[in-house]
């Protein structure tokens, strides 16, 4: 059995990790958002591809265009944001509430079935050392991700389990 001391440390150190996974969670936001724009600016399938290939009625369908891509970038930015200020406040004692963890358990998901995007190439007969760097940059970025937010939800899992711990042997 543990003692209140050791028990103590471990709910620290969980509080601890939830804070760090938020920050993070909230700059990789950052970092999602920035990539997006990046390659929708500069990539060959990019923003300027679609509205320079595509015959439009009018300008305004332009205008359509380029706003659905920057509401989906906003988008992003939120969901990153959410998650990270709740588990931020989550860490730090502030709220209670892990709804939070769910939205982010969605992003998990999401990002362990597009893991198999990067191994598009491979399968189609490409040799591993031709695969794009930024593509193995993108998919290391997104394994840092999938890290982020399992720590931060076995740590909230292992905070609710210590702090119901400590309450027993303080009662």
């Amino acid at each position: 059995m543990e003692d209140i001391t050791e028990i103590k440390k471990i709910i620290k150190k969980c509080e601890s990790n939830i804070v760090i996974s938020g920050t993070w969670f909230v700059l990789f936001g950052l970092w999602s958002v920035l990539k997006l724009v990046i390659s929708m600016i500069y990539s060959e399938d990019g923003i300027r591809k679609i509205l320079g290939e595509m015959e439009f009625d009018t300008e305004f369908d332009k205008v359509v265009i380029v706003l659905g891509f920057i509401i989906f970038a906003i988008i992003i930015l939120t969901v990153h944001a959410y998650i990270g200020m709740k588990a931020i406040s989550y860490g730090r004692g502030r709220k209670r509430r892990k709804f939070f963890l769910f939205v982010a358990g969605g992003v998990l998901a999401l990002t362990v079935w597009g893991i198999p995007s990067y191994f598009k190439d491979c399968q189609e007969g490409h040799v591993i050392s031709m695969i794009d760097d930024t593509k193995i940059a993108a998919m290391l970025v997104d394994l840092v991700v999938l890290y982020i937010l399992l720590d931060m939800i076995i740590s909230v899992i292992r905070l609710g389990i210590y702090n119901r711990k400590l309450r027993e042997k303080e009662a």
